[in-house]
């Protein structure tokens, strides 16, 4: 039995059997020339630094697309020239369709695999352009100004995106909506793309740096597109087989994925301690992670991946955390031992897990749609409100904030269109089965929440709107924790769909009302 619920409807479909699911299938195998890092690049275990190795299979990786790395028991050091252009980061940015094979006979080790880069999507001036609205179902969009149709080429990877969610100098950069496409054909300052666009995207959202324009960053807000720099490279395929990092020899856990369209990680291990970073999915289109393992750290899942499926993956003392809703969609399936799931994306599909599940995006943007299947949750939901005293009523249900208000920056994070907003205090009670206490959206009086739907936002000169379906400023006749209500809340997300679930908590908590 599947049940979609909001938090008025009783909880159903509890209980049920798990389900055991297919071993994923192995990622597809290269095409290329195979070579080995030892016998043909001269590479050798710790004491000695590799990265000359490293440096000369990449040479070669270069001018033969399809290439694989083999490389043998043992642990080794990428100690000189580690950083962003060089090391690693050529892997993703500047090899087609390569893979790095690992042994499957004992373990393989690396001190650093940061293969993080910038080059290929900067979002500076000269690589992004604003675009008229654009409805979902379309393959051509409009630019703004005409002069900006000199930045793109028929042929150039773009992201399309908007609604920005973070004020903050970051990379990359988070939104609730985009989409990786190609242009096809260009004539003036219209391109059609090569897929219909997903989502809609409009002119009118605001600008995530009004006021404060960063001098070569855009950091966009509005429908706009940014070129991929090097769409030769983007468009590929990196494979990561039986790596482990370890990052305790002069190491570094940090683990960035970022800048090809396809990643395909299997059968890795991801060493970290305290709140380091470990392997961290980001900037691609799809991101598929089997047979892994996160021992220790944090596992940040970063943000602009279009697609992250997780199966027959452990964190082992790790927490998975979603910081934003700019993972379009994750699948995670059939997890080993306990997982723990530090926040939800914008849509989450979780099935035949143990799962430690903390309900809406860590700090931005929201979560559509959560799907849980024929698993066992134990669940918290992320607190996430903005401030009643900095959004002033001005009528005809629009709130507006200034631009000068010292909490701006949670404006952008939480005031997301389609989704509603409750009012109350910061922290409410802990219902049985909780890890943590609810947000404080339940009056004292034991009523139902009051909550009311964004509709829009936009901006001016001087203020940031929030355009919403109440007809008169919300009620201040209850109380929430002994006190009047003092918070804006978001809901964990906006609709929750369970089957063949186990918990001791009540999780229609998580979902908004089904107005």
């Amino acid at each position: 039995m599947t049940v979609t619920i909001g938090r008025r409807e009783l909880l159903a479909a509890l209980g049920g059997t798990a389900v055991a699911w297919p071993l994923a299938a192995r990622a597809q195998q290269p095409s290329g020339p195979t070579k080995d890092f030892v016998a043909d690049f001269g590479a050798a275990p710790a004491p000695a630094d590799s990265a000359p190795a490293l440096q000369s299979w990449l040479t070669f990786a270069r001018a033969n697309s399809g290439s694989t790395l083999t490389v043998p028991v043992g642990y080794f050091l990428i100690n000189s020239n580690p950083g962003n252009e060089i090391g690693w980061a050529g892997f993703t940015n500047k090899c087609k369709n390569a893979t790095i094979q690992g042994s499957t006979t004992g373990v393989t080790k690396f001190n650093r695999f940061y293969m993080g880069t910038y080059s290929n999507l900067q979002y500076t001036y000269d690589t992004a352009g604003r675009i008229e609205t654009a409805a979902a179902g379309s393959n051509t969009i409009t630019l703004v100004n005409s002069g900006d149709a000199s930045k793109f080429s028929v042929g150039n990877w773009v992201l399309v995106c908007g609604l920005g969610l973070m004020r903050a100098d970051s990379y990359p950069l988070s939104f609730q909506y985009y989409e990786y496409r190609k242009i096809t054909t260009e004539s003036g300052n219209r391109l059609t793309l090569d897929a219909p666009l997903a989502y809609d995207y409009k002119s009118t959202w605001p600008l995530v740096r009004s006021g404060d324009l960063h001098p070569t960053i855009d950091y966009g807000g509005p429908a706009m597109i940014y070129r991929v720099t090097h769409s030769e490279f983007f468009d590929n395929t990196s494979i990561i087989r039986n790596i482990t990092v370890d990052p305790s020899n002069n190491g570094d856990p940090g683990v960035f994925q970022g800048c090809q369209r396809n990643y395909v990680v299997d059968g890795c291990t991801f060493i970290g301690t305290g709140n380091y970073t470990t392997f961290s999915p980001s900037n691609c289109a799809s991101c598929r992670v089997l047979n892994t393992k996160w021992s220790g750290g944090v596992g940040e899942v970063d943000k602009l991946v279009s697609y992250l499926e997780i199966d027959h993956c452990e964190t082992a003392n790790t927490t998975l955390l979603f910081q934003s809703a700019s993972v379009d969609r994750c699948v995670i399936k059939n997890a080993v031992g306990k997982f723990i799931n530090g926040g939800t994306p914008r849509i989450h599909e979780i099935s035949n897990c143990n799962i430690q599940l903390f309900g809406g995006p860590s700090f931005f943007g929201n979560t559509e749609s959560l799907t849980l299947e024929n698993s066992t949750v134990e669940p918290a939901i992320n607190k996430r409100c903005v401030e009643r005293v900095d959004y002033e009523w001005t009528g005809s249900g629009v709130f507006r904030t200034p631009w000068t208000s010292s909490h701006i920056t949670t404006a952008f994070q939480y005031a997301m269109p389609g989704f509603r907003w409750a009012i109350g205090n910061y922290q409410g009670a802990q219902p049985p089965g909780y890890i943590y206490p609810l947000p404080g959206i339940y009056p004292d009086d034991g009523s139902p929440p009051f909550s009311f739907r964004i509709l829009d936002v936009y901006g001016d000169a001087s203020y940031f709107y929030v355009k919403t379906d109440l007809t008169a400023p919300p009620p201040d006749t209850k109380t929430y924790s002994g006190e009047k209500w003092s918070k804006f809340h978001l809901y964990a997300c906006k609709t929750l769909t369970l089957t063949g679930i186990s918990s001791a908590a009540d999780l229609s908590y998580f979902a908004e009302p089904i107005a």
